[in-house]
């Protein structure tokens, strides 16, 4: 049964028990019954109902984590039993990606089960069935959100505030709130006014041509009662429409309809491109489902970052996905990748608790969309967090090679180095270079000619010295800064144990955009157990260098830095990076 108690589809349906002979994977066309034949025994029962669409779509999830069969029983999928999943936000958020929900059953004999579901955010609510607690093993339910400031939030006095009103794809777009008057298509000048356009079959890109020529500010086009006002809007569309242009779902367009027939109906628009505010959150419920699921994400129960997002040239929008999973999955599933705009900053509340997560940053716009899992770019490593707050940049300069772990077990030298590391030095590229190449000799001699310096490398298991050459090159609009870099290690190994690379950390006075100003300034230069360090500048590319003691000289060019390092016990490292950053 649906919400309102008619029959309905179930489009998946899972019975799983101890003796996986037994597993049903299968759907109920229009409201069943149907029967399946099974071995004694106890079930999760998992049923998904989707109804209320277009307008007031809505999943449930009927679970039954101990479904006892010891004899011939009827169950009743029954979406009326759910009860809505809250998420409650400090400041108004909507979900602008995918959400997904996961179960997990550890059975009696200790068979383990797991199942998510995804969905995209046509989906207007999320409801569950609330369990009873298992008897035996464990049970858990979890869910995942993304939510956003609302991209479009409207105010038109006399209307209740909460309307089903999305940017078109291709929509131009203004940031904050402005005001217009509102009218509708049809009843007097559209001059500088916001039109409503009723549901008809004509094109809806002719309907916005004809209001911009007309000269509305903005087209407000009311959809069939059968279409959703669900968009996407995208940030590197080719082409924008002539003026900002907005879905209206048909319930919410009658409304704004009968206000425009009225003297003096104006609205107020606020549009949110990039949010400056991202929940990331991850809701479990342990042992049940209760009967009512409210999570309230507070200072308390999340780890609050701020998070800097560098541009680095080119395109001003970019890719980034926090994956988050729990203990139980071996990574994230049901996961894509979202949009930021840069050089920005976001307060972005993550989860706190046993959930892990990993954030990875495109430093580019990859083509695609942002229904797959984000490929490439930096990342940090997987982590759970605690409740308080943090701050980091992504992308930011000085990007260079770094060592990463590199280790030695036995006669196996596991090299670690990351073509790119940012200045956090906790973001990190693999592989991420346009051209890259090592070599390593052994006391002066050859031993590998390598595609990158993250390879292992098989040797003898005598005490030698090492040299270890990385070059990179990366270009293109959207790489302006670390663009060359070519860095030698000098590192004696004998026996298993870290590999001693020593690492060159920058700090410079750069801004969001990879600039620093074009006076004279300080670069802080710090290599983690050296004893003796040598700087050197150039602003002509690398053609001739000049030795500081961190001193960068006034000038306009970009600015490339070369050091040099030694520690106590001989070890060595010498890095150049061409166009470490820019000035403005």
């Amino acid at each position: 049964m649906d919400r309102s108690g008619r029959p309905a589809s179930v489009p998946a349906l899972t019975i799983f028990g101890d003796d996986s002979r037994s597993d049903v994977l299968s759907y109920v066309p229009g409201g069943g019954p149907r029967t399946y034949e099974v071995a004694e025994g106890s079930y999760l029962l998992d049923a998904i109902i989707e109804d209320g669409g277009p307008l007031d779509e809505q999943a449930t999830l009927i679970t039954i984590p101990e479904l006892r069969v010891d004899k011939d029983i009827e169950v009743l999928v029954d979406a009326r039993t759910g009860r809505p999943i809250r998420i409650d936000t400090p400041r108004p958020a909507e979900q602008q990606s995918v959400l997904s929900y996961y179960v997990h059953r550890v059975t009696g004999s200790g068979r383990v089960i797991s199942a998510g579901v995804m969905h995209f955010s046509t989906i207007q609510q999320v409801n569950v069935t609330p369990t009873r607690k298992v008897s035996t093993g464990s049970f858990e339910f979890s869910s995942r959100w993304q939510l956003v400031e609302p991209m479009v939030q409207t105010r038109v006095p006399g209307v209740p505030a909460d309307l089903d009103v999305n940017l078109l794809g291709t929509s131009p777009a203004w940031s904050g709130l402005r005001t217009f008057p509102l009218t509708k298509w049809g009843a007097g000048s559209v001059r500088g006014k916001a039109v409503l356009i009723p549901a008809t079959d004509e094109d809806e890109t002719a309907q916005v041509a004809a209001a911009a020529q007309a000269g509305a500010a903005v087209a407000m086009l009311v959809r069939p009662a059968d279409w959703s006002a669900w968009t996407v809007w995208q940030p590197d569309a080719e082409e924008r429409l002539p003026i900002v242009s907005l879905a209206v779902a048909h319930d919410d367009g009658q409304a704004l309809l009968q206000r425009a027939a009225r003297p003096g109906a104006t609205i107020g628009l606020t549009l949110t491109t990039s949010s400056p505010y991202l929940y990331d959150v991850l809701q479990v419920s342990k042992d049940r489902v209760p009967d009512q699921i409210v999570y309230r994400v507070t200072a308390a129960n999340s780890q609050r970052i701020t998070s800097r997002y560098a541009d680095n040239g080119g395109f001003d929008w970019v890719r980034e996905q926090r994956f988050g999973w729990r203990p139980w999955q071996a990574y994230a599933w049901n996961d894509t990748n979202r949009a930021v705009e840069t050089p920005s900053v976001r307060e972005e509340w993550v989860s706190a608790g046993d959930s892990l997560w990993q954030h990875h940053v495109h430093q580019a716009y990859p083509w695609g969309d942002n229904s797959t899992p984000l490929q490439g770019g930096f990342q940090d490593d997987p982590r759970s967090y605690s409740a308080g707050r943090s701050g980091e940049t992504w992308a930011g300069p000085v990007v260079r090679p770094a060592s990463l772990g590199s280790n030695r077990t036995g006669d196996v030298l596991h090299l670690r180095v990351a073509d790119f590391v940012d200045s956090s030095n906790a973001h990190y590229t693999i592989g991420g270079a346009d051209q890259a190449s090592a070599t390593l000799t052994r006391n002066g001699t050859l031993l590998a000619t390598l595609p990158s310096a993250w390879q292992d490398v098989t040797t003898t298991h005598d005490l030698a010295s090492y040299q270890l050459r990385l070059t990179t090159m990366r270009g293109g609009e959207d790489w302006l800064y670390g663009t060359r870099t070519d860095t030698t290690w000098t590192f004696k190994s004998g026996a298993e144990g870290r590999l001693p690379l020593l690492r060159v950390d920058y700090s410079a006075p750069v801004g969001l955009t990879g600039t620093a100003t074009v006076r004279a300034h300080l670069v802080k230069i710090d290599v983690p157990g050296a004893v003796r360090t040598r700087i050197e500048v150039s602003d002509d590319d690398g053609v001739t260098w000049k030795q500081t003691a961190g001193l960068v000289p006034a000038g306009a060019k970009p600015v490339s830095l070369r050091v040099t390092a030694h520690d106590a016990a001989g070890n060595s490292v010498t890095q150049t990076v061409i166009r470490a950053y820019g000035r403005a």
